[in-house]
């Protein structure tokens, strides 16, 4: 059995569970800092870890979704090779989009707050110092996000719905696809928990939502992309035509 070479779509995909997984080792020691515990039962120190723990915590879950996003792009790159230039180049400006707002982000997240402790330390009022709206900032990013998930479900219909295939098949393929339905569903879900944290009175307790449908969010990204891979299977393993 000959096994396939690996393209950018698979490199991204181990890229974004190694993402994943940092997100998942600050996700439980964020809970030992005191995610999920009321605010005034933490001291000085443990508030000032918990915000070291939600500073990276932003920054890995833009990093994280922005390689997901990209291996699922790769991989209808892939698989949609044939099309025609108009399409390719249409993926290619998604992936590029994708690409330049994970980077933009990921940059003013670490550009939030001046001085740069600021994010972690001003919380208690003592120290100078100013920071952007983080919630604006967190809540403008999902919104992005959703509208590319949308953007990506559109994109490989569009194409599925020519192919030379029994009608079960196309069938198959569609429902696999869609199940990016999902992603957008926790994405909103998500976003209605960054609404609703703008008006916190306990940071270290209403965190813990915002952090769990993040985790989610990843995890199902991640399936997302494995059901994608049995719909290369299926495509290759017939005689299609566009």
């Amino acid at each position: 059995m000959k096994l396939s070479q690996w393209g950018l779509d698979d490199w991204t995909l181990i890229l974004g569970y190694l993402f994943t997984l940092s997100f998942a080792v600050s996700k439980f020691y964020g809970y030992e800092l005191g995610i999920g515990r009321d605010v005034w039962s933490l001291s000085h120190d443990e508030i000032n870890r918990f915000m070291r723990v939600f500073f990276a915590f932003e920054i890995i879950y833009t990093v994280s979704i922005g390689t997901l996003k990209a291996s699922i792009l790769f991989f209808y790159l892939r698989v949609f090779n044939l099309v025609s230039p108009t399409f390719t180049m249409i993926l290619w400006c998604t992936q590029a989009f994708n690409i330049l707002n994970c980077v933009a982000f990921t940059i003013a997240n670490l550009n939030q707050c001046k001085p740069f402790w600021f994010a972690w330390e001003g919380w208690d009022g003592r120290h100078p110092g100013y920071c952007v709206n983080l919630t604006a900032m967190l809540v403008s990013h999902g919104a992005i996000n959703i509208a590319l998930d949308v953007w990506m479900l559109v994109l490989p219909v569009t194409q599925v719905l020519w192919l030379n295939l029994r009608k079960r098949q196309k069938l198959e393929i569609l429902c696999m696809f869609g199940l990016g339905i999902i992603i957008t569903i926790v994405s909103a879900i998500r976003l209605r928990v960054l609404l609703n944290f703008r008006n916190f009175t306990d940071p270290t307790y209403d965190a813990f939502w915002l952090h769990m449908w993040s985790y989610v969010e990843l995890s199902v990204a991640e399936s997302h992309e494995w059901k994608c891979f049995h719909v290369n299977g299926v495509i290759a393993s017939t005689d299609t035509k566009w």
